[in-house]
């Protein structure tokens, strides 16, 4: 199996954006502020959701055949997908599929395994997060270790490109408003963050993940309120989401984009919308991807009100 057939590269085409329904009572003088509310869906940003768990489980028990040390993995890594498909968290097995990648993410030639096994293991992490306190310090030490393992592995140069990849989009994953607080007081992440908006790469997978982690930041980076400026953090990621936005050339990175751009301004205030104006988000720019109008005119309408 290639190592990289796990991360998914299409998704559906064009979205439609439901619009509420327009109010019952007949206003013969409606005011500007009567406009129609789009909600834009941005599924896009849970690209786990896609990931071939199936496939992946499968070619961890082929490696298990004459490994007998890896059985006991191939059956956490079974259970653990199990269980998310039951929206049921399982810590224990999610713990013990941390620990061999802890032991192993730096040894040569594990790639292939370690990415199978991080196919596995990414889409069950919201569900963990979710229960961050659930089950007192436990739950809470090990999405701790795990926040920890997959900044190191995305940091690090040392780690086959797949891994970090998959690493990014495992962070991507795991931004929540459980985790809000533990991932901007990790200073590791803060520089990941800085890290990755500088990361520049033509290779396709490199930028699906980059701008999965940063628009899945935009979840939970703090904005600008009332009284408040938005994050230094918000700032970089909205300036990288924004940046060469109209050179994309590729749909489901640029709905990445646009679905992350959509989050900050929604959450955010003026501060974003203006700044989102200066970058070109207006009504005299046009995006080459047409597959994206949709989501593209709705962050347009926003940064207008």
């Amino acid at each position: 199996m290639g190592i990289t057939k796990a991360i998914p590269l299409s998704t559906s085409s064009a979205q439609s954006l439901p619009v509420s329904s327009q109010p019952t009572s007949f206003s013969p003088q409606p005011t500007p502020e009567e406009k129609a509310d789009v909600v834009v869906d941005t599924n896009s940003l849970s690209s786990w959701k896609h990931f071939k768990q199936e496939l992946a489980i499968t070619s961890l028990r082929q490696r298990s055949v004459g490994n007998p040390d890896l059985i006991p993995l191939v059956k956490a890594a079974c259970l653990l997908h199990s269980r998310t498909l039951s929206n049921t968290p399982s810590f224990h097995t999610a713990d013990r599929c941390c620990a061999f990648l802890e032991s192993h993410a730096m040894t040569k030639g594990e790639g292939p395994l370690l990415f199978d096994l991080l196919t596995v293991l990414i889409p069950s992490l919201p569900l963990l997060c979710a229960h961050l306190h659930d089950f007192g310090s436990h739950s809470v030490q090990l999405v701790t270790r795990l926040l920890a393992l997959f900044v190191r592995v995305a940091r690090s140069s040392d780690c086959d490109d797949c891994l970090r990849q998959q690493s990014l989009i495992a962070l991507g994953a795991m931004c929540c408003p459980e985790t809000q607080a533990m991932l901007w007081e990790n200073k590791e992440l803060v520089a990941l963050v800085q890290e990755t908006s500088e990361m520049r790469s033509d290779d396709l997978l490199a930028r699906f993940a980059k701008f999965c982690f940063l628009g899945n930041c935009c979840k939970v980076v703090s904005v600008s309120e009332e009284g408040k400026d938005a994050s230094e953090e918000a700032m970089t990621i909205l300036n990288a989401l924004a940046s060469t936005l109209f050179e994309e050339d590729n749909k489901d990175v640029l709905d990445l984009r646009l679905s992350g751009l959509y989050l900050l301004a929604k959450r955010g205030g003026a501060l974003e919308r203006i700044t989102l104006q200066s970058c070109g988000v207006d009504e005299g720019s046009q995006l080459k991807i047409h597959d994206c109008d949709a989501k593209w005119k709705a962050l347009v309408k926003l940064c207008s009100v």
